[in-house]
């Protein structure tokens, strides 16, 4: 995906905002977003930062023990996988790379950018050699 400057900037700083306001009634635009570690090693992947579940209406969960550079491009990549599960029941990991990638672009962390985009290359030719 190339990164067009600003593109993604208001919508994800929404996304952020959003997220760090939890109601108290779960509806399909609200999900809880838990910081605890030891949920993610329960409900997620091994090695995960972080991860979305769909039960409960939908909850992140997100590790306490990341550097505070990657906590929000996380939580944008997993409330982006949200809004994608809840609008087609599907999630397109490349998608979400890529949509982490300009996040930090427009947040001008291009350091971290750069690491994510050649992740979301990885992640591309890992998926294609499983086609």
């Amino acid at each position: 995906m190339k990164h067009f400057k600003g593109t993604y900037i208001v919508l994800a700083l929404g996304l952020i905002a959003s997220l760090n306001t939890v109601a108290k009634d779960m509806a399909a635009e609200e999900i809880s977003v838990v910081y605890d570690s030891s949920k993610v090693e329960l409900n997620c992947p091994e090695n995960a930062l972080g991860c979305f579940k769909s039960t409960n209406g939908g909850e992140i969960f997100i590790r306490t023990d990341i550097k505070k550079e990657y906590t929000d491009v996380v939580k944008f990549g997993l409330y982006n996988d949200y809004m994608q599960y809840w609008s087609s029941k599907s999630i397109d990991p490349i998608k979400t790379c890529e949509l982490q990638v300009d996040f930090l672009y427009d947040r001008k962390q291009a350091t971290t950018a750069e690491k994510y985009s050649d992740y979301c290359k990885q992640l591309k030719q890992n998926l294609l050699a499983l086609q």
